[in-house]
């Protein structure tokens, strides 16, 4: 008995009900028919089917039941990811020959190309915005379950709700997790290599008529193995191109063949194949830095349509994390040398081979280095607010009316090994800005504000409408001088939609670096999200005209030099730890802004942990102001764990927790 396999078909809008179908194949090895019996259970109810097989021949057998009230799986945050079992059992002559069995999920998958061109994914009857990072293997192909596991924390925890895989299909552990935490999965085939042969500008890699037969065997092997879970949500048969169609009719024909449930996508990029049309996707970069204000443009890359792989490039890792990783020559190199060859970069004969646009954005920017630490700090600042950017501007714009947003691959989640470019989290886990960038972005319930327009918005990405809000908006200099400030009471917002609180108005009477906080509270006053941005009277002005398939250059770099200069803050910190969860109460004392201020938990040797959650990071506190940031760090941390506490103007501090 091989290839069991679940279908669902969950009744919409009301989801009051499910019918699930179960198929397996039964194979009878003997030289005689055989009558067998497949009986168990789905979905917790029971099933029985007498079938004859013939003598060296199979038969398919399959079951339907109709479940009421169905446990419904949800991707993050919007609801639980409950799974379901299925186990069947083929019995001759009243002993059970074979067994197999199944988990699986009840929910409904679809997906459409809108009429501005961008793919939709629609879970339960539910438009969902994909934010999600694309997946790196270790590099040496090693499979460690228990660290696979702290990823998925990881990820949970930066409230991303999609994985895409492109040829990194990975263990059937992977899949398991991603069940379990409701992260959705968009696997797919590799770029730039065999796979994608058939339309080769090199003669020497084109396809023979054997790698259509291999493709297609792929393809079978490949929908029966991840064909049950719930968070595979579709599957693209091209990456950087769409198949030809006779390629693209050995993949359907397979596909179709394996009962493969989910959408099929053409590709990752902007192309189409015959029978599936249009891709909906676009692969028009950035992959190397741009400012945080390019993702509220109208071309390219920016905060429209289903964007599959971009990003602003570079993502410096933080102190700790590049001592274990570069000699102290490396180190030098790294903020002395702004266009050095780097080894843990890029390829070196390539675009990526350099922080060089990196780099000289730092230098214009926030002002030329004069240490390891002042580099390390300004990488930290450009990474918050690009990726912050980033995600924030497809969430803004994700219910227009025209052109929306409907999907965002950051490029990339994780590497295959230490790195300074492309990704969200560090190969150490050790968590740093860019973490917390994307952690303060894909909130649940998050307030934001866009860099083209001023405007103050709502995004709600949670199951429910929520209302009772207020939102404060606050414009200071540096020094801590007040230009602006609004509240607004009495805001609500939907579920998967956003709502416009207020426009900040353009700054005036003053030049120069800036801050802008935002907060969120509800009816009893209790904050529900801070925001705190850095900007520019003179702000980064983008050269549309001569972007390269990699990077848009900027005609004028934004003024941010004060940031680093500025006046000394007072910051008081105290620190408590019970069992895994350590709590930091940071309060500004002085007169001055605290501002960019980070808290990193260290066990018992001193290092810095790794994998743990933060409740927020990387925080700015006005004069009078107190936050409380928690910690929940891996039960296997090492014991005692202290915290240090620094930030751009505040001197660095060394808590206990006991």
């Amino acid at each position: 008995m091989t290839d069991l396999r679940v279908t669902t078909a969950l009744a919409l809008p009301g989801l009051a009900s499910a019918d699930v179908t179960a198929k397996v194949d039964v194979h009878n090895d003997g030289s005689a028919p055989a009558s067998v019996t497949v009986a168990g259970t789905v979905a917790d109810l029971p099933v029985s089917q007498a079938v004859s097989v013939p003598a060296k021949g199979s038969a398919t057998v399959s079951a339907t039941v109709h479940v009421a009230n169905p446990k419904v799986w949800w991707p993050a945050p919007l609801g639980e990811h409950p799974l379901y079992h299925a186990a069947l059992s083929a019995t001759v002559g009243g002993a059970v020959s074979d067994s197999g069995a199944a988990d699986f999920g009840i929910r409904d998958v679809k997906s459409t190309v809108d009429g501005t061109g961008g793919r939709v994914f629609t879970v339960n009857g539910r438009n969902i915005l994909i934010r999600g990072g694309g997946w790196a293997q270790d590099m040496l192909l090693r499979s460690d379950p228990g660290r696979l596991r702290r990823q998925f924390d990881v990820v949970r925890d930066l409230g991303l709700n999609a994985i895409r895989m492109e040829g990194k299909l990975e263990t059937d552990e992977f899949y398991q997790l991603a069940d379990q935490y409701g992260i959705m999965l968009l696997p797919g085939w590799e770029c730039c290599d065999k796979w994608e042969g058939y339309a080769p500008d090199s003669e020497a890699a084109r396809w023979a008529g054997v790698d259509y037969q291999v493709a297609a065997a792929s393809m079978t092997a490949v929908a029966k193995r991840i064909r049950n879970h719930p968070s595979v949500i579709g599957y693209l048969i091209g990456s950087d191109n769409a198949p030809n169609a006779q390629l693209e009719s050995a993949y359907l024909t397979a596909l179709q063949g394996a009962d493969w449930p989910d959408p099929v996508i053409s590709s990752a990029k902007d192309k189409s194949s015959p029978k599936l049309g249009r891709s909906g996707m676009k692969m028009d970069g950035p992959y190397d830095w741009v400012p945080p204000n390019y993702w509220y443009g109208d071309r390219l890359g920016a905060a429209f349509g289903f964007g599959s792989e971009l990003s602003a490039g570079p993502d410096v890792p933080g102190l700790d994390s590049l001592r274990a990783m570069l000699s102290g020559s490396e180190l030098d190199q790294l903020w002395q040398v702004p266009d050095a060859t780097q080894y843990h970069a890029g390829r070196d004969t390539g675009q990526f081979g350099t922080l060089a646009l990196f780099n000289t954005a730092l230098a214009k920017r926030y002002g030329r280095p004069g240490s390891l630490e002042q580099y390390v700090l300004a990488a930290q600042l450009a990474d918050y607010e690009g990726i912050r950017a980033q995600f924030e501007a497809y969430a803004a714009r994700m219910d227009r009316p025209t052109n929306p947003s409907t999907g965002v691959v950051y490029w990339m989640l994780n590497n295959a090994w230490p790195s300074l470019i492309w990704h969200l989290y560090h190969h150490d886990l050790v968590p740093a800005a860019g973490g917390y960038a994307t952690k303060k972005a894909n909130e649940a319930l998050h307030v934001l504000w866009q860099y083209d327009t001023g405007a103050v918005t709502l995004v709600d990405h949670g199951p429910a409408d929520v209302a009772g809000l207020t939102v404060t908006a606050t414009v200071s200099t540096v020094d801590g001088t007040t230009r602006f400030s609004r509240t607004v009471p009495n805001l609500g917002v939907g579920s998967l939609r956003t709502a416009t609180a207020l426009t900040i108005p353009k700054p005036a009477g003053f030049s120069g670096a800036y801050l802008v906080k935002l907060t969120l509270t509800d009816r009893a006053g209790k904050e529900l999200d801070r925001n705190v941005y850095w900007w520019s009277t003179n702000p980064d002005v983008l050269d549309w005209g001569n972007s390269d398939w990699y990077f848009t250059p900027v005609k004028r770099y934004a003024d941010m030099s004060a940031l680093l200069h500025m006046a000394a803050a007072t910051l008081t910190a105290k620190a408590q730890t019970s069992g895994d969860r350590t709590t930091v109460t940071l309060t500004n004392s002085g007169a001055k802004i605290a501002f960019f201020t980070e808290a990193t938990l260290r066990d018992a040797t001193g290092a810095a942990v790794p994998a743990v959650a933060w409740s927020d990071n990387d925080v700015s506190l006005w004069p009078g102001e107190s936050l409380t940031l928690t910690a929940t760090a891996p039960t296997d941390t090492p014991g005692p764990v202290s915290v240090t506490v620094a930030g751009a103007n505040v001197a660095p501090q060394k808590l206990s927790t006991g």
